[in-house]
This record gives structure tokens, C-alpha cells and sequence, in this order.
């Protein structure tokens, strides 16, 4: 697939965050006119955004194989936000970046309703979070400005459920090699799929004054700070749960695809399987529930 880089700036605010493009480079011509959908990631942490490079594969390969067989389902591009600060903001602030991305010029021509394409928000764990808070940061009133939300594992608890938030790690190594070799063999990173730690030791690490490196954030190896939920901001007209352990929360589990085991970081193609399949049975999803004692 064809990736582009960018750099952008949160509205009203010194801090920046980069997203990258992602588009098919070989796909099927369809009928001129023909609506789509542009897919919106983000990430958990730990995590960057090229984590969703594995999972983009997949639904990319789903959607060309489908639409040879006539599906009317077609995945135009994909964005992958990286949380600013490379991970040191909190969740509010990452939503303020995903509300950006919609609306600056690579997506403000798309309408969710009666527009050309769909714009639809897929999350895993605090990113999960980030998407549903995103839609806080346009007016009420308006039309949503996604068409729905694929949520992996989100981060929501009942209340005094949340587990505390662990404590940032100052890791640093004298090379990329060295830091490969600590995080095969140290929790959580020990456990993940060999393609998605060569891909988070890639692009998670920077070059210290000393010529060693380090995590960019010492927050890679946590999550973000829990915060009480008040109030539900979000407007998509549907959510979609996708669980890889039991629902922490009751009221989502008639709205959840279980597959049986493994996670975003250790079986991305069942993740992808289930995504793609989430966004085969949109028009069918329930809205999202949550309780206002819920944590994020």
C-alpha cells in the first residue's frame, strides 16, 4: 500500500501530531460515483500509528477480494493518527486531534451524509477512547461527523473497576538491537505478534545526546490517565464492540463480536478479520451505551 506523512497542528494550541495515509496500490477500478469508506485509526498504548500498518494490510486484501466477488463495500483510504506529544498527551487531547483530522482539508470535502464517502473511526484500548470523546469537539447539533465507530477493546470500565495506571518507564539502551532484544523478552511487548514489535521498535524509539535510545515516551509503557466519564459526547448514529476478553462492562455485551483469543498486539489478522467484518454489517450496529458512572 501507498503511505504519506503528515504533520499537522491541533487548533488554537502549540502542539502537533503526525497521521499517515494509506491507500490500496492495486485496486479493482469501480463505477465513477461509487461511495466509500475513509477509515480514521488510532492507536492504544503502547502504540504508534504504524501499528495499524498489519491490520490496513488485511482489510485492504478483504476489501479487494470481496469486491471482485461484488461487494459494494469499498475502503478508499486509511488515516493512522499517533497521539501528540508521542504519547505523553491524555485522552481529550488525542480527541482534539482526531476532530482535526476530520476537519482539515484532507477530509473536510467529505460528508457524512449525502457526500461522496463515509468516515468511520476504528480504535483500539485509550485510542478506543479517544474516538468516542472526539466527537465533543463539534457542535451538538450537527450532523455526526463520522458515520460510526469500530471500537477494539476500549478502555471503559464500571466504576472502581479501572486498574491503576502504571507508573512511566525511563527504559533506554545502548542501540535499536538492544532494545529489540529487552522488549522480546519483558511485559507486555514479550507477547506481541514478531511483526507488530519490529514495527513499535522502529518507529517508538529516539536517538539520545549519548547515542543510545529510548522509548519516545516513557508513557509507551502504560495508559493513559483514567478520568471520569460525566457525560456521553458521542453522536455517530452507530458503534460497533469488538472484544478479545470478556466485556469489562455488561451493557456492551449484546453489542460484541467475541473472537476467541489474542488482542491488537498479538493476532492483528484475527483483529483485522473482525474489523472488516464490523464494517460489512454497519447499517445493522447498535448504538453505544454507557453508564455515567463509567470510567475511560
Amino acid at each position: 500500500m501507498d503511505t504519506a506523512q503528515y504533520k499537522l497542528s491541533l487548533p488554537s494550541s502549540t502542539a502537533t501530531f503526525r497521521a499517515n495515509r494509506y491507500k490500496p496500490r492495486h485496486r479493482t477500478p469501480t463505477h465513477a460515483g461509487t461511495p466509500g469508506l475513509v477509515l480514521v485509526c488510532a492507536h492504544g498504548l503502547p502504540g504508534v500509528k504504524e501499528l495499524y500498518e498489519p491490520i490496513l494490510l488485511r482489510l485492504f486484501a478483504h476489501d479487494e477480494h470481496n469486491r471482485l466477488a461484488g461487494s459494494p463495500l469499498q475502503i478508499v483510504e486509511a488515516w493512522a493518527v499517533d497521539a501528540p506529544e508521542g504519547g505523553d498527551s491524555d485522552t481529550m487531547t488525542y480527541a482534539h486531534a482526531i476532530a482535526a483530522l476530520r476537519q482539515s482539508i484532507f477530509l473536510s470535502h467529505v460528508d457524512a451524509y449525502g457526500g461522496m464517502h463515509r468516515v468511520i473511526l476504528i480504535g483500539w484500548g485509550d485510542g478506543a477512547n479517544a474516538c468516542i470523546l472526539s466527537s465533543d469537539f463539534f457542535p451538538p447539533g450537527d450532523p455526526s461527523p463520522y458515520e460510526g465507530m469500530v471500537l477494539v477493546d476500549p478502555a471503559i470500565y464500571n466504576d472502581g473497576d479501572a486498574p491503576p495506571t502504571p507508573a512511566p518507564l525511563d527504559l533506554e539502551w545502548d542501540s535499536p538491537d538492544d532494545a529489540h532484544v529487552y522488549l522480546s523478552s519483558h511485559t507486555p511487548w514479550a507477547s506481541w505478534d514478531s511483526w507488530m514489535r519490529d514495527i513499535f521498535v522502529k518507529h517508538s524509539l529516539i536517538r539520545l545526546p549519548d547515542n543510545g535510545v529510548a522509548l519516545k515516551s516513557p508513557y509507551q509503557s502504560g495508559k493513559y490517565s483514567s478520568a471520569p466519564l460525566s457525560f456521553l459526547p458521542c453522536h455517530a448514529p452507530f458503534s460497533w464492540v469488538v472484544w478479545s476478553e470478556s466485556p469489562r462492562l455488561t451493557q456492551f455485551s449484546f453489542a460484541g463480536t467475541r473472537f476467541s483469543d489474542g488482542g491488537v498486539y498479538d493476532s492483528p489478522v484475527k483483529v483485522a478479520n473482525a474489523i472488516y467484518a464490523a464494517l460489512e454489517g454497519m447499517g445493522e450496529m447498535y448504538d453505544m451505551i454507557i453508564p455515567v458512572e463509567g470510567k475511560l
